[in-house]
């Protein structure tokens, strides 16, 4: 079973070594420290030099965990405009 892992707004985008520690830490606390090991070597395993290094890393964090992205365009809107409505009452 994937255990669940939420990706906050203050993950910085091009981060992956961030988000892989993140998914990584997830899996040992669900004591899939296994899981957490193979993860980690597939990511050191990516070429680190080329432009999609994030695209990847998301990839392989959403074979082994259950993403719930709070950082795509359409949430930090969503949560900007929720901050803007709270401010203006």
């Amino acid at each position: 079973m994937k255990p669940v892992l939420v990706i906050e707004l203050i993950m910085p985008e091009g981060s992956a070594f961030a988000l892989v520690a993140n998914a990584r830490f997830c899996l040992e606390r669900a004591g899939q420290v296994e899981k957490s090991t193979e993860l980690g070597q597939r990511f050191y395993a990516l070429d680190e030099n080329t432009a999609h290094i994030y695209d990847d890393a998301k990839r392989l964090v959403e074979e082994y965990c259950d993403v719930t992205w709070l950082n795509t365009p359409e949430k930090v809107r969503e949560f900007n405009a929720r901050e803007a409505l709270a401010k203006s009452e």
